[in-house]
């Protein structure tokens, strides 16, 4: 099937949502609270990437529900590989997602 740009726009989006609904699911409410939109904008990006299994079972969550945001965002250096192997294009990825984490946090975080 064919779509037209509009329909994968809608189709892209309607899957991002998705994620979006299961990955902040899995956030504590007191967590929660404490995201930006770039936070979890990254938080999202990185459970698409990596599937919400992994997301679900990562050391970032834990950190993140533990109240420690900055250990989470740091977590984000980890996944780079494919088996044992590093990849260029993982680490590129992981680099934005972890900007965009750490730019939410507030001086005293820091």
């Amino acid at each position: 099937a064919e779509y037209t740009p509009k329909q994968c726009k809608t189709l892209l989006e309607n899957r991002v949502a998705g994620f979006h609904k299961r990955v902040m699911s899995r956030v504590l409410p007191a967590s929660k609270e404490k995201l930006t939109p770039k936070q979890e904008a990254a938080l999202v990006s990185f459970a698409y990437n990596v599937g919400v299994g992994a997301f679900e079972r990562s050391t970032l969550l834990k950190k993140l529900n533990a109240g420690d945001v900055r250990g989470a965002c740091e977590q984000l250096d980890r996944w780079v590989y494919v088996g044992r192997t590093y990849v260029q294009g993982l680490a590129n990825r992981r680099k934005i997602e972890k900007q965009m984490c750490l730019s939410g946090l507030t001086p005293e975080e820091t």
